[in-house]
């Protein structure tokens, strides 16, 4: 079997490499390939809480972008030392469970299991977070607490793409606690994570209004259960925004919370999880701490909590897979590659071409 890797230039003439490709993420000439692998791995002496599984399909996310920089910047300094080296990426992923050990509760071979990004602590007490910034390693070896069994029902291409947005959108909701008639602002309307807190809400008898600068998406939107799509130029004109929100979801803090919090009515809330200036290769931007006293002064007088997520928990998790399943969520799937169109998924994924929902690589 091969994965599909940020690998070193030197990969290009080496046998091991079965095919090869170069594509420019924010700017730089990163190389990829897909690297022969090993068989998996095997179960040892205190791995009675572990699973083997192999990797059906794998998505990535924004945080994946940066650390794909930060490996291309590792795989170029070992080549210069004449070594060869890469890195698989993503962190969302479906498999198949190959093995278990002897104290893995309910998971068996053939299990279709993805990840469970529970934090901070995870089902069995166990500190949390994501199991992994390397979802496309083909053979894989995890603690049973960082996976969860799924239904058959759910597509592969979904569940490749479900944990991170899914679980993030259903703890971000549960901390809103929206109620009946409230208007909520998502920034960032074309983000995944965005389009999962939209259509989170859905259920809920409110109404949804989105922020995005790209005009060819506003009827998708609408189209997902969002009432009006406004452009960051309407942020200042008030003949526009004629409106004030109870609460606004941000996926990017260092974008939009300046630009935001003055929409929000008294006793709302503001509730981000991750920022856009993840690595120094992206655009510079203004910084919120250059507006610092402005905002924190206006969320003091008008009563405003700010809110931060990260993640969810496992019931959140849970809930999400839930309401998919009874046709209430949804996970927006942009596309679907495999091995022979793998620099289409890398180019829309990270952002070279326009995209609307997750972009998922199957192996199967």
């Amino acid at each position: 079997m091969e994965t599909l890797a940020v690998c070193s230039p030197n990969f290009k003439h080496s046998k091991s490499c079965i095919k090869f490709f170069e594509t420019k993420i924010s700017g730089q000439e990163v190389s990829f390939g897909f690297i022969k692998t090993i068989d998996p791995p095997k179960l040892g002496d205190g791995d009675e809480k572990m699973v083997i599984f192999k990797i059906l399909a794998f998505s990535a996310n924004y945080r994946d972008k940066s650390a794909i920089l930060s490996f291309k910047d590792t795989c170029k300094e070992k080549m210069d030392q004449e070594a060869y080296y890469y890195y698989p990426f993503g962190s969302d992923f479906v498999c198949e469970v190959i093995m278990t050990g002897s104290g893995v509760p309910e998971l068996r071979p053939g299990d279709r299991v993805i990840c469970d990004g529970s934090y901070p602590f995870k089902i069995d007490g166990s500190f949390g977070g994501l199991p992994t910034n390397c979802a496309s390693q083909r053979y894989q070896k995890l603690p049973y607490a960082y996976l969860k069994k799924i239904s058959d029902t759910i597509p592969t291409e979904v569940a490749a793409a479900f944990t991170i947005s899914g679980q993030t959108a259903y703890s971000i909701v549960r901390k809103l606690d929206p109620r009946k008639g409230q208007t909520i602002l998502v920034t960032a309307g074309s983000s995944n994570t965005s389009l999962a807190v939209i259509n989170a809400l859905r259920k809920y008898d409110v109404d949804i209004f989105a922020l995005s600068q790209r005009s060819d998406i506003k009827e998708k939107l609408i189209e997902q259960g969002v009432k009006e799509v406004y452009s960051l130029d309407d942020l200042l004109n008030p003949e526009i925004i004629n409106v004030k929100f109870d609460a606004v979801v941000d996926p990017f803090y260092d974008l939009h919370l300046a630009r935001t919090v003055r929409l929000i009515k008294n006793g709302g809330k503001y509730i981000s999880c991750g920022m856009y200036q993840q690595n120094k290769y992206y655009d510079k931007i203004s910084s919120p701490e250059d507006n610092l006293s402005a905002i924190f002064n206006h969320c003091i007088i008008n009563n405003i909590s700010l809110i931060g997520n990260c993640l969810g928990n496992s019931d959140d998790l849970q809930n999400a897979l839930s309401d998919y399943e009874s046709g209430v969520f949804n996970i927006v799937i942009d596309s679907v590659y495999k091995i022979q169109e793998a620099e289409k998924f890398v180019a829309k994924t990270f952002h070279n071409e326009p995209r609307f929902g997750k972009v998922v690589f199957s192996y199967v």
